[in-house]
């Protein structure tokens, strides 16, 4: 009986763990669907936007910038 006990004893340890980290990803998924329902659509559009527009002109810098060589200053 001693033995029996302390098999479901453990086992009941086990599952309250098992319990647990359900509840934090629980907690997790709920805080990830939280913040993608309250994204602002407009400004996701307009930072991507400016992100585009820092990324175009850094290409076109970069292509200038590779073209210069010692003989173009001479």
């Amino acid at each position: 009986v001693l033995s029996t006990r302390a098999g479901l004893g453990t086992r009941m340890q086990q599952l309250d763990a098992a319990q647990s980290r359900i509840d934090v990803l629980n907690i997790d998924i709920a805080a990830d669907s939280s913040g993608l329902r309250d994204t602002d659509l407009a400004q996701a559009i307009s930072n991507m936007s400016q992100e585009m527009t820092a990324l175009e002109a850094a290409r076109k810098t970069f292509v200038q910038i590779q073209g210069l060589s010692l003989f173009n200053f001479l």
